[in-house]
């Protein structure tokens, strides 16, 4: 079993760079409740926005009430983005589209989402009774039957505004890894979706015509990444409650926004170098007007 599944299930502490502590049972600890920090504004509402209790009471659906509340205590946006990946995310498909240089571009697409049984947000909704589903291949499979149930809130939440899955680049898709920066595809916060286009921009200038062409026609989102480093790179969508509580950890992810724009301008100064190699080596005609 994974460190951080541990960590979830109460059994050992994070201690970060891929340790972790076993913990002992203690009996006073454990009877004390385990309070979940929400903000104000899903009862009050914010910017003259409807607020989040009275959509949920209009959506008539317990199970989604459930769902928004247990995943503020697993939400974790100063180190996470929001809601670990090894417990629920959208995932994507890597492929390779070119090289050049120092550089590798990868081409992301987005597929499927995935829960983990083992999510405390998640084994509430369990039933621990089997159903058949059939798999985008065609095979047929078991799986228990509280899932369609837990989709089901989840897409709610998501129909309703209150949950967004947002892009991140991570050095690999484990356990272990940290979140590189967001790459926000059509939602998040706009200096993420800056972020994403100027990343796919420098993988652009980095391949070919032809290349780009060919990933354009796949809906691939580009990434250049430096030869050598970050073999097992990843593009995972990570949800995110929109609410945030006024807490030190939310005050750190808003911090992290100068990072953020540091990534802009190395993407940046790529696309500008490769461009400017092309110009010179005369592959790209400048016209003036």
């Amino acid at each position: 079993m994974g460190g951080l599944r541990l960590v979830a299930k109460g059994y050992a502490q994070n201690l970060k760079g891929g340790r972790f502590q076993l913990l002992t049972f203690d009996a006073s600890k454990a009877a004390e409740p385990d309070w979940i920090w929400l903000p104000n504004t899903i009862v009050t509402g914010a910017a003259g926005e409807t607020p989040p209790l009275a959509l949920l009471r209009a959506a008539q659906s317990v199970a989604a009430l459930r769902l928004f509340v247990n995943l503020y205590g697993a939400h974790s946006l100063a180190e996470n983005g929001g809601i670990h990946w090894k417990q629920l995310r959208r995932t994507y498909s890597r492929h390779k589209v070119g090289e050049r240089g120092e550089f590798i571009v990868w081409g992301f697409q987005a597929k499927l989402s995935e829960a983990w049984a083992s999510a405390p947000f998640v084994a509430p909704h369990l039933t621990g009774k089997m159903e058949s589903f059939e798999e985008e291949d065609g095979t047929i499979k078991q799986r228990d039957a509280g899932w369609t149930g837990f989709w089901e809130a989840e897409n709610v939440l998501i129909n309703l505004g209150l949950l967004e899955v947002v892009g991140h680049v991570i050095e690999a898709d484990t356990d272990t890894a940290e979140v590189l920066h967001p790459y926000a595809v059509g939602n998040g916060e706009p200096v993420e979706r800056a972020l994403a286009e100027i990343a796919h921009l420098a993988g652009e200038a980095l391949v070919t015509p032809g290349q780009a062409e060919w990933a354009a026609g796949y809906g691939l989102w580009l990434l250049p990444v430096a030869k050598g480093l970050l073999p097992n790179v990843a593009l995972v969508g990570i949800p995110r409650l929109k609410y945030r509580p006024r807490t030190k950890a939310t005050a750190a992810w808003f911090a992290r926004h100068r990072e953020w724009v540091e990534w802009q301008d190395r993407y940046l100064a790529i696309a500008t170098k490769a461009t400017a190699d092309l110009q010179h080596q005369g592959k790209i005609k400048v016209v003036s007007r």
